[in-house]
């Protein structure tokens, strides 16, 4: 019963109970033993159970949506483990979201959000991504494993690529309401953490220089008038086939050393 979810956990139930009566009548008839009453508790016992099962998959399923898969599953001992890896980072932002939210409500702008994110966890998961956190109109997610033969930059670079071509089908709405939607995206690479924070109300995230430089690239989207720029140590893990060019060495805020930033040749 503990592999089954749901509908089939209960039905395994039942079927045990069935079986437990079939038992008891038998041994009644043949043997002359009394049973009935073992079966009554057995039945209690199993259904119980069953239900308990029933409900904890619910309640697993439900902290899955909100638990990144790189944390660990929910209930396992590694759920609170901090983790390192090499890792791609990719940030978008939403540009002038803050004239739109003036001029739409509340409601509208979060109803255009949900279809936003939507959309762009697809594709994100498409790629083997995993977004750790949406900050109002922001994205921050992270690729750590390869996928159909793509090392995690690739696949970063391809999902970036792949959302700024579907943001004109995207835009209609937001186009409908009388605003503009305008994305820029930043990507970086490097060692990052990943785990919880806080006490009482636990929070997923990802720590590490890649997560501030990609921040710090995708603002730089608007000056160098390219909406996706990605670091030198993505450039380094591209494949092969990918042309980078390069677009301007700068100077991020926060850091002394300069960058190198490219774009999609």
């Amino acid at each position: 019963v503990r592999r089954f979810r749901g509908v089939r956990a209960v039905g395994a139930v039942l079927l045990l109970i069935a079986s437990s009566i079939v038992l008891a009548r038998h041994l009644l008839a043949e043997q002359g033993i009394w049973m009935y009453l073992f079966s009554c508790q057995l039945g209690i016992g199993l259904t119980w159970g069953g239900m308990a099962l029933a409900e904890s998959d619910k309640v697993t399923n439900m902290l899955t949506r909100f638990v990144p898969s790189f944390i660990g599953k929910p209930g396992t001992t590694g759920l609170g483990e901090v983790r390192t890896m090499d890792a791609s980072v990719l940030f978008s932002d939403i540009r002038g979201y803050t004239g739109i939210a003036e001029r739409l409500s509340a409601v509208d702008t979060l109803t255009m959000l949900n279809a936003y994110h939507s959309t762009v966890e697809d594709t994100i998961s498409m790629y083997g991504g995993t977004i750790v956190k949406t900050p109002g109109d922001a994205v921050l997610a992270v690729f750590w494993k390869d996928t159909d033969d793509l090392n995690h930059a690739t696949c970063a670079l391809r999902c970036a690529e792949e959302i700024l071509r579907d943001l004109p089908a995207m835009a209609r709405e937001w186009e409908a309401a009388g605003v503009k939607l305008d994305v820029g995206v930043g990507l970086d690479a490097g060692e990052v953490a990943i785990g919880l924070v806080g006490k009482h109300h636990l929070e997923p995230t990802v720590i590490g220089d890649p997560v501030n430089v990609a921040q710090r690239l995708e603002t730089l989207t608007k000056t160098l008038k390219c909406p996706l720029i990605f670091s030198e140590p993505i450039r380094e893990r591209l494949s092969e086939e990918i042309q980078a060019e390069c677009l301007d060495e700068v100077t991020v805020k926060g850091r002394a050393k300069p960058l190198r930033v490219y774009g999609v040749g």
